[in-house]
């Protein structure tokens, strides 16, 4: 029985859905504030191409609570795709994406990686699959992990990833964001991958313009 002076059961329900509620959209502010930050230095002659990228991996790791990412790009002068910016890799396994490098043909190799396509611009790949190349176990953040079971459907274990293509007004590929499992070491959910999409179709503006510029030179 409920006492004088005691909190009632509805008092505390309605506590929790008013403080989950606003909550949530007080984060999701948040990360529409950082969005928007990011696209009004697309303009400020200061920031790099490279910074603008950093921003948004670190946008990624801190807002939508990824557990680690990395962005990498397209060369222009090569053609080779390769990492340029992370958030949340320990020193030793960012060192070892540095040293990585794909061609056009080879990242998009089916044969080599495999994956799955979930949306038109998103792709995942499990660690069943082992989506990586020899002498990539490095590049994990935590390699002696690789070979954990996967107790349930919504888990993310080490070496499942989601890469997110960024892509150009024309349909080629500009680089792409590769991010690991959230921070509770589930998937991302379907919100989480549409910001993803959206951030990524941002940075494609930038990259178009840099791909633009060293043709015009």
């Amino acid at each position: 029985m409920v006492q004088k002076g005691d909190i009632r059961q509805d008092e505390v329900e309605r506590k929790l859905k008013l403080e989950y509620l606003y909550g949530e959209r007080d984060r999701n502010r948040k990360l529409l504030d950082d969005v928007l930050a990011l696209v009004s230095h697309f303009d400020d002659r200061k920031t790099s191409t490279k910074a603008l990228l950093q921003e948004a991996a670190d946008l990624i790791h801190k807002q939508l609570l990824i557990r680690e990412v990395t962005i990498g790009i397209r060369s222009p002068s090569d053609g080779k795709y390769r990492y340029e910016v992370m958030s949340g890799l320990r020193p030793e396994a960012w060192k070892a994406h540095e040293g990585i490098e794909y061609t056009h043909e080879e990242f998009h190799n089916q044969s080599i990686f495999g994956g799955r396509w979930i949306s038109k611009h998103t792709k995942v790949f499990l660690a069943e699959d082992e989506p990586f190349l020899e002498g990539e176990e490095d590049t994990f953040n935590r390699p002696i992990l690789l070979k954990a079971h996967r107790r349930s459907v919504d888990d993310c274990i080490e070496g499942d990833y989601l890469d997110v293509d960024i892509t150009a007004y024309d349909g080629n590929m500009l680089g792409w964001i590769e991010i690991s499992g959230t921070r509770e070491g589930r998937f991302p959910d379907s919100i989480c991958i549409r910001w993803l999409e959206l951030i990524a179709s941002i940075l494609a503006i930038p990259l178009q313009r840099g791909r633009e510029g060293e043709t015009k030179r």
